[in-house]
């Protein structure tokens, strides 16, 4: 038992585990003495407690029986896993007096078992298993299908073959199944069986035989399609290896077997449509030792990890058409092993052309590549044109605003008066959009740098409250600033500039779109190493599903209550892309007609320089 690489387990008549094997750490992941003294119906799965506590209390009925039961226990990790146990009553051996039940792993065959389950689906064939001591095998939900029932049929006197089999092939079917059994060998038949709707139907049945260590056979599984499309054709098609040569010749992907060193053993008939060659020249020239260069070092790591997983593995290579050019295949490679000595005998390759999928791919990318190329230099351009742009703006300004202000001699006409404050609003304005959008331009460009230095964000949210007012001023609102006493204390490593920006993008927005009479509210708290700013308003709020367009370059969500307010919709962007440069976070929360809550994160320094604090000879105190 202790050798053993799957779970020894003895119960005694109540079902209480009374031993473990040392196998119970490789297979679960628990020390030997997990579980001791315990149910062992306490402790599996929900949905198999009633099945496994009723095969126990039959089995310590009856002395010496055995049963074969699947059943699932919690691994180490907190996942469930699928054992299957080998119980017989011993209780009367003077060694063991109790129930002994022998575990193996199956899990990776259940996950096996789900995936083949799919693919049975799709290729339009069954998996059965009959275990022994099972009174009628076990059918894959697809053969239920198969044979027109939404379950697999149950016979109360087990005898499946002798209700399904049509009578005529009966006699025959079951000597092969006997002298297959007894020889302990893979055999084939085809029969007649039985359907749900009262009709016969002809099947194709391959069987194998799984044996225990002992040489004892311990069940039988199978492979099982319809073949009653199939009767009549030729009689070397009752064959299976010429049934798989026709299934072969019709599919569409190539279907290979391969040595384990790689040489062919058979190819389909569709390596000619696929690479040129007819499947002797194919397997004659070895195709597979001309990999693309390039694609050497993947492949034969695909190779290597299928055989040390013995899991099937997808690999995309190239490999050169008779013609002389490259073809892209999509290849799934299985490894077939030994079923006693493990040893690899050869491996099935399922291969697929998919260069009319690559030249696609390659062309999305070279018109990604493109886009970005344009993105990129748009904003440098705008960048670059910072200057260009906003000297006669200022000029303009200017100008209007020694005009407004008269300095060199009274304007007469009131018209005049009125036309250069428009002149110079609307050059302020413009100003202000065009200085947005070449600040966006320079962070999507990369040439936003920041000048860190200690910053008294206190100063910084009272100066931006100030420049707001005389607009909250106009809609009579109320702008209140709140900024707890620990940040008056703490100083702000950061770039003035911008952070004042973003001060000031919250605060126009909140006043911008808030009703006449309505609040803005300002608030800064220190929370840790992080400064928190967060600017709340009374306005007319943004419906949930329009917030993640918010930060979005050229954005606006617009509705009818606000869709005259002008702007560039940079105003959250230029925010939030500002505050990531800073290291910081932004999230929004609104509702539409209560109103909308900003809060903006920002570290006390740039990551990686909080000693920049020290150096400069700044106390940081205790977060709050």
């Amino acid at each position: 038992m202790a050798n053993s690489g799957d779970v020894c387990t003895i119960l005694d008549e109540d079902g209480v585990i009374r031993y473990h094997s040392p196998g119970i750490a490789e297979i679960l992941g628990y020390p030997q003495t997990a579980g001791v003294g315990l149910r062992v119906t306490d402790i599996v799965h929900k949905d198999d407690k009633e099945k496994i506590s009723a095969r126990i209390a039959e089995c310590l009925a009856t002395p010496h029986s055995t049963f074969i039961e699947r059943f699932r226990l919690r691994h180490a990790n907190g996942q469930w896993h699928w054992l299957e146990g080998r119980a017989r009553n011993l209780m009367h051996e003077p060694n063991i007096e109790g129930l002994l039940i022998v575990s193996r792993d199956i899990n990776e065959l259940v996950r096996l078992r789900d995936h083949i389950e799919h693919i049975e689906s799709e290729a339009q064939i069954a998996l059965w298993r009959w275990e022994k001591g099972n009174p009628a095998p076990f059918w894959t939900p697809t053969l239920a299908r198969m044979f027109g029932y939404e379950k697999p049929p149950y016979f109360e006197d087990g005898r499946w073959n002798i209700h399904l089999i049509h009578p005529e092939d009966r006699e025959s079917s079951l000597a092969q199944y006997q002298e297959a059994a007894d020889a302990k060998r893979a055999w084939f038949v085809r029969q007649r069986m039985l359907c749900a709707d009262g009709t016969y139907r002809y099947f194709d049945i391959h069987t194998y035989y799984e044996s225990d260590l002992s040489g004892e056979v311990i069940a039988a599984a199978g492979v099982i399609t319809d073949a009653t499309d199939m009767v009549g054709k030729e009689e070397a098609l009752l064959r299976n290896e010429q049934q798989n040569q026709l299934i072969a010749q019709h599919a569409i992907d190539m279907i290979a077997r391969h040595a384990p060193s790689g040489a062919l053993n058979f190819i389909s008939p569709s390596v000619e449509r696929t690479l040129g060659y007819t499947p002797e020249e194919a397997i004659q020239h070895d195709i597979l030792a001309n990999v693309h260069p390039d694609d050497q070092a993947s492949f034969f790591a695909g190779l290597e990890e299928m055989t040390k997983s013995d899991k099937s593995v997808t690999v995309t290579f190239r490999l050169p058409h008779k013609a002389g050019h490259y073809v892209w295949l999509e290849t799934t490679l299985q490894p077939l092993r030994n079923r006693r000595s493990g040893r690899l005998e050869e491996v099935l390759a399922i291969s697929r052309d998919v260069s009319e999928r690559k030249r696609y791919e390659s062309e999305l990318l070279r018109a990604r590549e493109r886009a970005e190329a344009a993105s990129r230099t748009k904003s440098q351009f705008l960048a670059n044109m910072s200057h260009e742009l906003r000297t006669p703006l200022n000029a303009i300004i200017g100008f209007s605003d020694i005009i407004r202000q008269q300095l060199f001699g009274p304007i007469e006409n009131e018209k005049y008066r009125e036309y250069i404050d428009l002149i110079h609003d609307s050059g302020s304005l413009l100003l202000e959009l065009i200085s947005d959008i070449l600040d966006m331009s320079k962070i999507e460009a990369g040439k936003m740098q920041l000048h860190m230095q200690p910053t008294s964000i206190s100063e910084l949210a009272e100066a931006s409250v100030r420049i707001i007012g005389a607009r909250a001023e106009e809609k009579r609102q109320n702008v209140s600033l709140a900024i707890h006493p620990s940040v008056e204390k703490t100083p702000l490593v950061c770039d003035e500039r911008a952070v004042k920006q973003i001060l000031l993008n919250l605060l126009s927005n909140a006043v911008k779109f808030t009703p006449e009479g309505g609040s803005v509210g300002v608030e800064i708290v220190r929370e840790g190493s992080f400064i928190a700013i967060e600017v709340a308003d009374s306005g007319i709020g943004i419906p949930q599903e329009q917030l993640p367009r918010l930060t979005r370059p050229f954005e606006q969500v617009a509705s009818e209550s606000h869709i005259s307010h002008e702007g560039s919709g940079l105003g959250l962007a230029l925010v939030k892309a500002l505050t990531d440069l800073h290291g910081g976070k932004l999230s929004i929360e609104s509702e539409e007609g209560e109103g909308t809550k900003v809060r903006v994160t920002l570290p006390l320094a740039p990551t990686g320089q909080l000693d920049l604090l020290d150096e400069l000879g700044i106390s940081v105190p205790a977060s709050d």
